[in-house]
């Protein structure tokens, strides 16, 4: 009797990551893929390897079982315990539905390529992994608290460098759009003069896409002062920075708490308390931040995705024009309250 072949799952996540490093192998549209997304299968692939070590037992895949109903079947069932039992294993080490959506993502895109870029006959029963997904709701600085950031001497005299620096990356990532990776990235070759004004202009690591923004003037200022020598901003690790910004936005006196909904994998809207709203502030604010002030202060939404980079389809743009729409209702609200005495 012949023997079964086997392949296994964390052996050819390592050749593939080696081919993403090496550029072998690309996105669809030719561009190789940025640092971000391998930095993240690696983080799953690490996260398989502590899975394995404390399961005993080392993911294996069948291969080469073609059309044999009583294989297939099999090998279904193995795969579908394989997802219950990792999903399982995240969740008891605290991981959100977002993180273990991630997770299930990056291994059906493995799963994909060993069997259309490989060729190899495996089970399609990966294709059913469940990507969980919760829409978290967007949190933005307003445009007063941006200002309060960049005008008020006194607030920034009182911090402490570390602080001061944190402080000069929030102002920059809140005005220009740019995603966390590209705006860390930044370096002097970015800038370029044009008519007594200063312009960044970059191609974003995760779409390629190739944005050019007209700095004001204070955004120049702190480029000037920039400690990193390689670089246009401090160096720091994204854990460092959230770590910062929640610590500097208490120290603004945003402390109110937030009571906000979050639509998870079945649509449903549970509302849940999230604590004050300094504790929620993450590197992801600048971005969301800045898109929404643009929008909300009149700039088109064309202009704005030329900007941010997003496309004319996004579902997560079409979501900051609903909550840059809600901000200008409440404001017209506010208004008209005071018309009426």
């Amino acid at each position: 009797m012949v023997k079964k072949k086997e392949i296994y799952l964390v052996s050819e996540f390592t050749n593939f990551i080696k081919l993403c490093e090496t550029g072998k192998r690309k996105k669809k549209n030719g561009y190789k893929l940025a640092p971000s997304t391998i930095v993240q299968y690696k983080c799953v692939q690490s996260k398989l390897i502590e899975f394995e070590a404390c399961s005993e037992t080392k993911i294996r895949l069948r291969i080469g079982i073609g059309n044999n109903k009583k294989l297939l079947k099999q090998e279904g069932s193995y795969l579908k315990r394989f997802e219950i039992k990792y999903t399982k294993f995240l969740r008891q080490s605290g991981s959100s539905n977002n993180y273990i959506g991630l997770h299930m993502k990056v291994l059906k895109t493995l799963l994909k390529y060993l069997t259309y870029d490989k060729g190899l006959s495996i089970s399609s029963a990966y294709k059913n992994f469940t990507v969980y997904k919760e829409e978290k709701p967007i949190l933005v600085l307003s445009p007063e608290r941006v200002s309060f950031l960049i005008n008020n001497r006194e607030f920034h005299d009182s911090l402490p460098a570390y602080l001061k620096r944190t402080k000069d990356i929030l102002i920059v990532g809140c005005t220009v759009a740019l995603r966390y990776s590209d705006l860390m990235n930044l370096k002097r070759k970015n800038l370029s003069r044009y008519n007594n004004a200063t312009y960044l202009q970059i191609v974003s690591q995760k779409t390629g896409s190739i944005t050019k923004i007209r700095l004001p003037e204070y955004v120049v200022e702190i480029f000037k002062k920039g400690s990193n020598k390689k670089g246009l901003l401090p160096l720091i690790s994204n854990h460092r920075l959230n770590s910062n910004l929640k610590e500097l936005c208490a120290l603004a006196g945003w402390t109110e708490p937030i009571d906000l909904q979050i639509i998870g994998k079945t649509n449903t809207r549970q509302p849940m308390y999230f604590g004050r709203f300094c504790d929620n502030v993450t590197s992801h604010i600048m971005r969301r931040t800045a898109i929404t002030t643009m929008l909300s202060l009149g700039m088109s939404e064309t202009a704005v995705r030329k900007i941010s980079g997003h496309s004319a389809n996004s579902t997560s743009f079409h979501r900051y024009i609903q909550f840059s729409q809600a901000y200008l209702d409440s404001e017209i609200e506010g208004v008209f309250s005071k018309l009426q005495g």
